[in-house]
């Protein structure tokens, strides 16, 4: 089964390659989330505690380790690396599609075609594709999910070893992430007994009780040390505020409860542009028991994530898995033949991009349109050809997508997110032996970039002067707002700065705390007089 998997995926190895390797290229590590979460890897492993992590010198109590001991794995063999660091995701990504393969073959044993079909699907939502390149913690989850689920899945036919690999689930899925990882590994455990053959209820039960508390277990060996090693603060955090804290604080409904209805369907494009995406769920429902189980798995967790007010699209890639199994399932339940119309909707799509590159207020190059305006073209002419390669197709079209705007749209519109010059900067500033500030809050952009070998001076707006005229021969990280009059940053102080940028929407610069001061402080030197 694990060789039928694994043949089941291989044809994904090169697009997924592609992909991971053009983002590396072409796209820097974005701010706020990927540079912070580099940031905590290199503290840790800057500091050699791989214990506790920790932020620009501080406890760092949003996030378990285990993304960050992944990266350090691979720095122990091929030395401190940005490449190896945007690789772990992809590696989570392609376990995730071995395990949706696997678990096809276990839950459609009589349909073989499934298990090659339900990884492509997965693969071909954009959504999937860009959290691959990603440093994030969301592939990591996913693929503990996914490992839940087969377990759950080889409980019901008794297999040997099933409870062990749940537990072990749950202790990576909270390593991962949290206490998170029961919101989807959960709902396929208490399903299955109703909706699956398999052991008795009482049985199962308790076995699942235990397998849980065993995953609590594995997680409780860091915590545990970690607990005490970090203070009552620490301790404080990973045992209340990562769970029950965090949950109380989301029911505040920031974003509408409809949210996610709009939001997915754009997560599995080019899937949901796709006709027979559409049809077919309601005979599949009503025919085929295992559909039934894969709605019960999810749509516990789409309704939890639904009323929790705290919504990111990326709450649902676990999801995705699960909804290309249903759909692998309804195609297989549907006329086998092709379509001229299979992939007429990818072709709108590719039409609404060309029309965007050439009417649109973007500076991309003047060619960008030309190629999806033809293969839009070409999409909507008349042709035919079989689910088998539609379904390919599918995931090719969908990471040449991703490829080709990485290729036209990201080089400039990645500009405002390349901090790697001022990084440099700072770090030269350090090694000088010389004091830096940072203006506002700060998330650890430079940490990694840098590879900073010393926490900065955090500051607000108010403290500059102050911060300045302490410390004369230090320097300062500040921003402005371009369209901003402030006599503070007037044209002429800026210009003095010894570098400045863009970043986001506001313009950074790396500005001599010296340039702060009146001009009778500059003159004498700080205390002189007294």
């Amino acid at each position: 089964m694990n060789r039928d998997a694994l043949r089941s995926v291989r044809g994904l190895l090169l697009p997924l390659a592609a992909v991971v390797v053009v983002a590396h290229l072409i796209r820097p590590l974005l701010p706020i989330d990927e540079t912070r979460y580099l940031a905590v890897a290199w503290e840790m492993w800057h500091s050699g505690d791989f214990l506790v992590p920790r932020l620009n010198g501080e406890i760092y109590t949003h996030k378990p380790p285990l993304l960050f001991w992944l990266m350090h794995a691979g720095w122990s063999v091929f030395g401190v690396q940005e490449w190896w660091a945007r690789l772990v995701p992809a590696l989570a990504s392609l376990l995730s599609l071995f395990l949706i393969a696997r678990i096809a073959a276990k839950l459609f044993p009589d349909r073989a075609r499934l298990r090659r079909w339900a990884p492509r699907l997965a693969f071909a939502c954009i959504f999937w594709q860009l959290f691959a390149t990603m440093v994030m913690f969301d592939f990591l989850i996913t693929a503990c999910s996914l490992l839940a689920l087969d377990a759950v899945i080889d409980a019901r036919h008794r297999r040997p070893g099933a409870w062990w690999r749940f537990a072990l689930a749950i202790g990576l899925g909270v390593l991962a992430k949290g206490p998170v990882i029961l919101i989807y590994a959960l709902p396929p455990a208490l399903a299955a007994p109703t909706m699956l053959r398999g052991d008795r209820p009482p049985v199962w039960f308790s076995r699942l009780l235990l397998a849980v508390l065993g995953g609590a277990l594995l997680a409780l060996a860091w915590a545990i040390p970690a607990a005490v090693y970090g203070g009552p603060e620490f301790r404080d955090a990973i045992f209340w505020g990562q769970t029950a804290g965090r949950l109380s604080d989301s029911f505040a409904h920031a974003r509408p409860i409809w949210w996610y209805l709009v939001v997915f369907p754009g997560m599995c494009i080019p899937l949901t542009l796709w006709p027979r995406f559409w049809r077919g769920w309601g005979k599949a429902y009503r025919s085929d028991h295992r559909v039934r189980f894969l709605w019960a798995c999810s749509l516990p967790v789409v309704v939890l994530f639904t009323l929790i007010s705290g919504k990111q699209p990326h709450y649902l890639l676990p999801m995705i898995p699960i909804l290309a199994l249903m759909l692998a399932r309804c195609l297989e339940m549907q006329a086998p033949e092709g379509s001229r119309h299979e992939l007429r909707g990818v072709g709108v799509l590719l039409l609404v991009i060309a029309g965007v590159f050439a009417f649109g207020p973007y500076d991309t190059p003047w060619w960008a349109g030309i190629p999806p305006l033809l293969a839009s073209l070409w999409l909507l002419l008349p042709h035919r050809s079989s689910l088998r390669r539609a379904v390919g197709a599918q995931a090719i079209l969908g990471a040449a997508l991703i490829i080709y705007l990485h290729l036209t749209a990201m080089p400039a519109a990645m500009k405002p997110y390349r901090l790697q010059a001022l990084a440099d900067a700072v770090s030269a500033v350090q090694q000088d032996g010389r004091p830096v500030a940072f203006q506002g809050r700060y998330y650890g952009q430079l940490q990694f970039l840098g590879r900073l070998q010393q926490p900065l001076t955090v500051l607000d707006s108010a403290g500059l002067g102050t911060w300045a005229s302490e410390h004369p021969d230090g320097v300062l990280v500040v921003f402005r707002d371009p369209r901003s009059t402030s006599s503070r940053w007037s044209p002429s102080r800026w210009q003095r700065s010894l570098q400045h940028g863009p970043y986001k929407r506001l313009e950074y610069a790396l500005m001599p705390a010296i340039a702060l001061l009146p001009e009778t402080d500059r003159a004498q030197p700080l205390g002189a007089g007294n």
